[in-house]
């Protein structure tokens, strides 16, 4: 069969609807060679216009979309979800660390992250999955009855960062009047600053440095001569 012959072949078969794959299958021919003969016809055309709305009816059908976000997902997707939603509704590591719960996030979350290793507060996320929206900077979470545990959304509200500070500092400075043991001389001095604060592991407070000097020479030389 000679070129013109597959070519007139070709124009039959695509008037009576045939596809341009089985042609070029049926003549041994290129399915390029196959479009340059037949691009001319009516039929072809209409054709091409009939597969491209058959195309984008099937991907309407078979188009899935995630509940959560509505963005477009694979069809073999079971959960109904996608992927960065997925991950974010099936987080199960958590970890306490400094009395509060922290939670794992995937690489890909937009929220603010505090730790390293993509951890944040498991409050702050429950927040942000109740409002649908993920916190600013300037937004901080408070437990509402103090226990930093429990992290149930009846027990959580935003505050602003200064608002949120306000609440759990104390107002005005603790001043509190202790006695020298060095030169015995009455001083005064805010308790944070003291021995007597959570945070300090002395167990004295002198009223300037040259007295604590004086005090640890003192109890040096006392051991050197025992």
């Amino acid at each position: 069969m000679t070129k013109s012959d597959k070519k007139e072949k070709a124009i039959k078969l695509r008037k009576e609807g045939y596809s341009l794959n089985f042609i070029s299958k049926k003549l041994f021919v290129a399915k390029s060679s196959v479009s340059l003969w037949v691009r001319h016809l009516e039929e072809h055309e209409q054709l091409k216009q009939q597969n491209r709305k058959n195309r984008i009816n099937s991907k309407e059908k078979n188009t899935k979309y995630c509940s959560k976000c509505g963005k477009e997902i694979y069809n073999n997707s079971k959960s109904g979800l996608c992927r960065k939603c997925y991950n974010i509704h099936n987080i199960k590591k958590f970890t306490i660390y400094n009395g509060r719960r922290y939670i794992r996030v995937p690489k890909n979350y937009e929220g603010t992250i505090y730790k390293s290793h993509n951890f944040i507060l498991y409050a702050r996320f429950v927040v942000e999955q109740h409002l649908g929206r993920y916190l600013s900077t300037n937004e901080d979470v408070h437990h509402k009855d103090g226990n930093k545990l429990n992290d149930t959304i009846s027990n959580l509200e935003v505050l602003s960062r200064s608002d949120h500070t306000k609440k759990h500092c104390k107002i005005g400075r603790d001043i509190i009047t202790l006695v020298c043991p060095t030169c015995n001389k009455k001083f005064s001095r805010e308790r944070r600053k003291t021995h007597l604060a959570n945070n300090k592991r002395t167990i004295r407070t002198f009223c300037s440095r040259s007295c604590s000097t004086k005090y640890y020479s003192s109890l040096k030389k006392k051991k050197s001569v025992s």
